[in-house]
């Protein structure tokens, strides 16, 4: 009952793969390995195991505890406690060291000292330097190893919570910008601006939403993380924390805080009303855009005309921000050139241009088509049909008579063969009882 039902409960699914060519998708597998270590500590047993030559070291069995046990108990309490004040304690940053009562470090023992472990981190030896090969046999032991060795750590359960928890504005980003990168972003905007309302532009979406992004993570800095466990909330898990959400805020006001500046506060201030507020910033901010747009119109009552409005409205509707739907032609090209080209000549680039061509166009007929209501003839992928049962052969029958009367094994059966043809052929009634006692060898077989 344990089983089926409360590990399903705890933990749903096998451990997710971190695609590390993909934009998203990495925080499921960081939430996979942040659950289980946080829940008893099971990620650093597991890893040990599924890492170890052998499997990991078997448990030891505890002794069952008597009422001895439980009146000895405050006397060991009382000598420990004893015995811990006589020691020196730890100076300032040292760590207590690791203690592995239950044996769940297996093969690791110490990793500071365990040769094993010190060759996964050099990957010298994998290569051949004569013919340029890898031994990926070793490279994946090395890699197994090194994964023990990590969770193999006391804070492994505070740095995925922390990884996870800085990770969550950077991921309300990413998903942001690929939704208003698609398509259908675009016809959710025409629609509304069809119908009289007022629809975004991605050149005014960016800037909020990097402030958005920014306050986020400036809430970060002062909120608690509930997921973190009792013993990492530490001076050092605080630093981690800050050190992360440093790097994610950098790493944000390098890649976007150009949002604040020009073109994209010239498109803003244009199109909200605001077109004599863009005289006043000086020359030195504006962009190669923005420089050629003011030139043109000189003035604010040029800027706020109706020719300035519409030339405004035209660019941020051709304006693209980023280049997620490029790479995804490029994934579909490589996807395509892969398929075809196995065991097979490689495909030419005339051929796979030609193949993308067409591609795009069969899917600008069928969204041309979904959106005026007609129903596209888009072809059903046929799904390969569920396996069937496999016919298990059932005893009785003429022939298996035949071998058991004449006492043949079924190694020798080619020989026999021709003597039941030729009973077959020469002796109808004795072949007749054959296939009756064969009738009933079956039905007893089936009951």
């Amino acid at each position: 009952m344990y089983q089926q039902l409360a590990i399903p409960c705890l933990l749903p699914s096998v451990c997710p793969v971190f695609p590390r060519s993909r934009w998203v998708g990495g925080e499921l597998s960081i939430s996979w390995a942040g659950l289980l270590a946080s829940l008893h500590g099971l990620l650093k047993p597991l890893l040990s195991k599924w890492a170890g030559p052998t499997g990991g070291a078997s448990r030891q069995p505890q002794p069952v505890a008597t009422l001895h046990t439980f009146q000895v108990g405050w006397q060991a309490v009382t000598s420990q406690v004893s015995r811990a004040e006589d020691v020196e304690p730890h100076g300032h940053g040292q760590a207590p060291p690791t203690e592995d009562p239950e044996g769940f470090l297996g093969f690791l023992g110490n990793p500071e000292y365990d040769p094993m472990l010190d060759a996964a981190d050099s990957e010298k030896n994998l290569l051949d330097r004569a013919t340029g090969t890898i031994d990926w046999h070793q490279l994946n032991v090395s890699m197994k190893m090194r994964c023990a060795r990590w969770a193999n750590r006391d804070d492994v359960e505070t740095t995925l919570v922390a990884m996870r928890s800085t990770m969550s504005p950077c991921l309300a980003l990413m998903h942001r910008l690929l939704q208003q990168a698609g398509q259908q972003w675009d016809r959710k905007q025409q629609c509304r601006a069809a119908a009289g309302q007022a629809r975004d532009y991605r050149i005014l979406c960016a800037p909020k939403l990097t402030m958005d992004i920014f306050q986020q993570l400036s809430r970060k800095f002062h909120e608690l993380v509930e997921a973190l466990p009792l013993k990492g909330k530490t001076r050092q898990s605080r630093v981690l924390l800050f050190r992360l959400l440093s790097v994610a805020g950098g790493a944000l006001e390098m890649l976007l805080g150009k949002d604040r500046g020009h073109p994209y506060r010239c498109f803003a201030l244009v199109l909200s009303g605001q077109a004599e507020a863009v005289f006043d910033d000086p020359p030195c901010l504006l962009d190669e855009l923005s420089s050629k747009l003011l030139r043109r119109f000189d003035s604010p009552k040029a800027l706020a005309s109706v020719e300035a409005e519409s030339v405004f409205l035209a660019l941020a509707e051709m304006i693209s921000l980023d280049i997620s739907t490029i790479e995804a032609r490029h994934a579909a090209a490589r996807r395509v050139n892969t398929i075809r080209s196995s065991q097979a000549k490689t495909m030419s680039f005339e051929s796979l241009a030609s193949v993308m061509v067409t591609r795009s166009l069969v899917k600008a007929r069928n969204d041309w088509m979904k959106a005026r209501g007609f129903s596209s003839k888009q072809t059903q992928r046929v799904r390969r049909n569920a396996r069937q049962p496999k016919k298990h052969r059932r005893g009785g029958g003429a022939w298996r008579t035949f071998m058991h009367k004449q006492k043949i094994a079924f190694g020798q059966s080619k020989a026999a063969s021709a003597d039941y043809h030729r009973l077959r052929r020469n002796s109808p009634d004795e072949f007749a009882e054959l296939q009756r006692i064969g009738r009933l060898a079956t039905v007893a077989s089936r009951s």
